[in-house]
């Protein structure tokens, strides 16, 4: 279709070119002149005359034939229009989503913190609860003994009748009974009084225990809808995982053990940071602390005792993007952990042909092992490091023994938890490989 568009408009200006350039020779020769110029200006204006007639007959066809020359000659301020439109509703569909990110990172936050809500007030009403149980055990034995004082009572009532009645005892003996009763009477009174103050203490907890666990149930249904939210989010963070690792050495003293892991925080809390985790007003801190305790501890610990410890900061539980981070620390004194030649780990290997991803994943292997052991990881969470010739070496002599080969990862040096592990290669080629 648009070959043959273009043959008209060829054929057309041709023949119009042609009949234009027929009529500016005859003009020409003859000398004829247009509005009383001269031949030589209006053989001229012929001409430009018949390209514009060219221009206009190739616009006029156009237009016949395709509705989007159409819509581009007539059509332009409304296209314009619409693509202005078009691009002010991308602008607020991304700023209705910032807001709804923004908001489900403030969501998350409510989780944990009713999370640490419900927490609290189930060990109240735990609290609440025991204190209810000795209370009825105090009120059962207050009612034993109300119960046993009224049976005395009454056997001395009975008995004051008894030597009223016959007149056997002597005026000495009816006064002692008479204090004796009267004294019953005011341990009877005071036990009812006391009597009377557990049952309003008892009516006071159970009404406390009510009030507790519809505080509980209503934080356990808030908690159980922010959790199924939960399930969806990205964790920046997983439990136990090394937010950081330094070496700090010991034996300084308190302030000076305190102002180093005052630094280790700091750089734990950029790294924190940078991950995506924040405090709620306050954007400049993303940690928080398992206890002030455990924080006292590790500092007395880097005070006093000497020597160099691998000290780590370690995930308290998962964490989402824009809630804070809990951690705690990992304390390990300076110790050797692989001696120069020890075997850290190996693999057999049958079939050469993914050996290079299979040499990896022993390489990520030790370095699993050597973070057990306590060794100092670097910022992104390595420990053992080889050389690219060693690697490429060990991918060859696999190669080379064409069959199965045992190959192990061993230390290059005797390796201590603060410093770097360098990694070797033993290639061993199995018996009954030709």
């Amino acid at each position: 279709m648009g070959g043959l568009i273009i043959l008209v408009l060829l054929v057309i200006g041709g023949i119009i070119a042609f009949i234009g350039d027929r009529i500016g020779m005859k003009v020409g020769k003859k000398r004829l002149t247009l509005f009383g110029i001269r031949p030589r200006y209006t053989s001229m204006i012929i001409t430009i005359f018949t390209g514009i007639v060219i221009v206009a007959a190739s616009v006029v066809i156009l237009s016949i034939v395709s509705e989007d020359v159409r819509m581009a000659l007539f059509h332009m301020e409304e296209i314009k229009e619409a693509l202005a439109t078009s691009e002010s509703r991308y602008l607020e569909s991304q700023r209705l989503l910032s807001e709804a990110e923004a908001l489900l990172n403030e969501q998350q936050v409510r989780v944990e913190l009713l999370r640490l809500e419900v927490e609290a007030k189930t060990e109240e009403l735990s609290l609440v609860e025991k204190q209810r149980n000795d209370a009825m055990t105090e009120l059962e034995a207050v009612r034993h003994e109300w119960t046993v004082a009224m049976e005395e009572l009454e056997e001395v009532h009975n008995a004051y009748l008894e030597a009223k009645t016959a007149l056997v005892n002597t005026e000495e003996r009816l006064v002692f009974e008479r204090e004796r009763v009267e004294t019953l009477k005011a341990a009877s009174e005071m036990i009812q009084a006391t009597l009377q103050e557990l049952q309003q203490r008892e009516a006071m907890l159970e009404a406390r225990i009510v009030d507790l666990f519809e505080q509980y149930q209503a934080l356990y249904d808030a908690y159980q809808r922010f959790s199924e939210q939960m399930r969806y989010g990205h964790f920046i963070f997983t439990t136990n995982e090394i937010v950081y690792a330094q070496v700090i050495e010991g034996g300084k003293g308190y302030d000076a053990a305190q102002q180093d892991l005052v630094e280790f925080l700091l750089n734990a809390n950029k790294i924190a940071l940078n991950r995506g985790a924040r405090i709620e007003g306050k954007d400049d801190y993303a940690l928080v602390l398992l206890s002030e305790e455990h924080f006292d501890q590790v500092v007395r610990i880097l005070g006093n005792e000497s020597g160099h410890y691998v000290v780590r900061a370690m995930s308290y539980g998962n964490t989402v993007m824009g809630e804070p981070l809990v951690i705690w620390f990992d304390l390990k004194p300076r110790q050797k952990v692989f001696d120069k030649g020890a075997v850290i780990a190996s693999v057999t290997v049958t079939d050469a042909q993914n050996i290079e991803d299979i040499i990896l994943a022993l390489l990520r292997q030790v370095n699993e092992l050597a973070i057990v052991k306590g060794m100092i990881t670097d910022s992104e969470g390595r420990v053992g490091q080889t050389t690219g010739e060693e690697f490429f070496e060990a991918i060859a002599a696999v190669r080379e023994a064409e069959g199965e080969v045992i190959v192990n990862a061993v230390a290059r040096h005797e390796t201590w938890n603060t410093g770097k592990l360098q990694i070797g290669f033993e290639v061993i080629v199995t018996e009954g490989t030709e």
